[in-house]
């Protein structure tokens, strides 16, 4: 709080008639204007600079008249964004990456490799493989800036091309799946992090000297894209001189990339998967990511008093009831939300599974003396396709307009692999 102060003149902007000479060092939105030192550069939010591949990183979406960093976070309530709610945005919606001007690459077979790599392009109903035109041929144009977004026309659903790679499916009550998962974002050597190594005398405009960070640890952004300039942040200096200690906590505003140890990622993995069995214990699993990221009674936290507080979703239970942003200012970009996992995690995080594997059992009994003289095991992998069974139908057709074939059986599932099994595999 002492960092968020009034003015020599008080709270009033009528008593500034000249905005300079409120200008503080100490505080967060008051700096001087001139200064060179990088640590007076305190990044709110970003605008994007490259395709965005994660839902998450639209956290910095802003809307009208409400609470910044909403979509991804549990504040964002009944809110809509062109009559969808944003609650619903995680269910309904992907990056795949190709925007205008991206021209993806194939590999060596001529498969489209699209700039989400999760994402695997799946063979055309003809068998052919899908292009980029049969992608780009599906987009509706462009929306002008200050209109209201039309509903996509039926087929303008690229979905149908695509796979989806390295999902998980959120209702595991395996700890250590978790704790890999949530580790998804890391730079083991020789991977690496770079940053730009800002000296104080120039601040930003003109260096060009980098360095790394190679670290196992879990990462989690606030900045997505920009991290890399903001990384670098002193603790507790103001301006250009190192000698003022400041009280706003410079470096937890600036840096943009949280950093959680492995001591810390396993206590919240630990809460995650508390929190998804007790789920699953008092109603059942998670059914959509909608019902995952929405505040739910059953994990409200306690007050000061021991009495059950506000609701809370169970990332926001597990991230307060694992510590991990004790002694971290609230509301710096170091102050894990819910939003900032969800940016490492939206594109791999699903409310179901779509590939199975399937293992039977059969035996042959002699009708003359019950005794089983045979044994049989077997295994399958099933793998469920955007198709319906019907594929007379197109993939993006709504369920309340199935015919009664594909409202039996929905989507076609194909058996990906097949194997006879041993005793010894069993």
């Amino acid at each position: 709080a002492e960092a968020f102060v009034a003015g020599p003149q008080g709270p009033s902007p009528d008593l500034y008639p000249n905005y300079t000479t409120i200008s503080e060092p100490d505080r967060l939105l008051d700096r001087a204007g001139g200064s060179l030192s990088y640590n007076e550069d305190v990044p709110l939010f970003e605008l994007p600079r490259s395709p965005l591949l994660s839902l998450g990183a639209i956290q910095h979406l802003p809307v009208d008249g409400q609470r910044p960093f909403l979509i991804g976070n549990t504040w964002a309530g009944s809110t809509k964004l062109n009559s969808v709610a944003v609650t619903e945005l995680f269910d309904r919606y992907f990056f795949s990456g190709l925007v205008n001007g991206i021209v993806p690459a194939t590999t060596s077979t001529g498969d489209l490799i699209v700039p989400n790599q999760l994402l695997k392009p799946l063979r055309k109903t003809d068998r052919t493989k899908v292009a980029i035109e049969d992608v780009r041929a599906l987009l509706n144009p462009p929306t002008p800036v200050g209109s209201t977004m039309s509903v996509p026309e039926s087929n303008s659903f690229s979905s149908q091309f695509f796979l989806q790679g390295g999902a998980f499916n959120l209702n595991s009550t395996n700890t250590a799946a978790w704790v890999a998962v949530l580790r998804g974002v890391r730079f083991p050597a020789p991977q690496a992090f770079t940053y730009l190594n800002a000296d104080t005398a120039t601040g930003t405009a003109a260096d060009n000297v980098t360095a790394t960070v190679q670290s196992t640890d879990a990462q989690f952004f606030r900045f997505s894209q920009s991290a890399q300039e903001t990384y670098k942040a002193d603790p507790g200096q103001a301006g250009d001189d190192a000698s003022v200690v400041s009280l706003a906590n410079t470096h937890l505003f600036r840096r943009g990339m949280r950093t959680l140890t492995a001591a810390q990622l396993a206590a919240l993995a630990t809460k995650v998967r508390d929190n998804v069995v007790r789920k699953q214990t008092d109603s059942g699993p998670f059914r959509s990511l909608e019902e995952f990221l929405s505040p739910n009674a059953l994990f409200a936290g306690l007050d000061a008093a021991g009495n059950a507080g506000a609701a809370r979703s169970l990332l926001e239970a597990a991230i307060a009831d694992a510590g991990v942003n004790d002694a971290i200012a609230e509301f710096s970009s170091q102050f894990l939300t819910q939003a900032d996992i969800m940016t490492a995690l939206a594109p791999v995080l699903f409310p179901r599974s779509d590939t199975f594997i399937v293992r039977t059992y059969g035996e042959a009994v002699n009708p003359a003396t019950n005794v089983a003289e045979g044994r049989a095991w077997c295994e399958a992998v099933v793998q469920r396709l955007p198709d319906y069974f019907d594929a007379t139908q197109p993939p993006e057709t709504a369920p309340a307009n199935l015919n009664p074939m594909n409202t039996l059986y929905g989507r076609r599932f194909k058996v990906v692999s097949f194997r006879w099994l041993t005793r010894s595999d069993i």
